[in-house]
């Protein structure tokens, strides 16, 4: 992993157009991130950087196929509840939202529901360790069938 820029400072950077690629991650017994992904931001230049992820764990589909050359855009409201005002943008691209107000799983609906092809919840908490959070369902008994991590 290349030097690890704030996540509070990459959000208004990502505003603007990205490409992203994702890849499935080699397993790392160490950590236990067996089903860890691996994506990268390579547009524009001064934003190239390479992030692990790791899926939601009840919900969303896995991260099987590669993307690449896809958009990495970010939601209007920045927490992806509901009402998102960027639709067009959202379609067929992958969605960076911020965590908190609601449930992972609705911020997961709600991308699907304008079209994203799959969804990056991000917070500025890293003092869990790794900044990982386990993605669980909220037991409303929705589905969510794209990718989330």
């Amino acid at each position: 992993m290349r030097g690890r820029p704030s996540p509070s400072a990459l959000v208004p950077l990502l505003a603007s157009w990205c490409l992203l690629e994702t890849a499935l991650a080699k397993p790392d017994s160490r950590y236990d991130v067996k089903k860890d992904i691996i994506f990268e931001i390579t547009y524009p230049e001064s934003l190239r950087y390479t992030f692990r992820a790791r899926p939601a764990l009840e919900f969303g589909t896995p991260f099987v196929n590669k993307l690449s050359h896809v958009g990495l855009v970010v939601s209007e409201p920045l927490h992806g509840c509901d009402n998102l005002i960027n639709r067009l943008e959202i379609r067929n691209n992958v969605v960076f939202v911020q965590r908190g107000v609601c449930s992972f799983l609705t911020k997961c609906v709600e991308v699907q529901r304008n079209g994203g092809l799959a969804v990056v919840v991000a917070g500025s908490d890293l003092g869990n360790g790794f900044g990982y959070v386990e993605m669980t369902n909220d037991g409303t008994r929705r589905n969510c069938s794209i990718p989330a991590a």
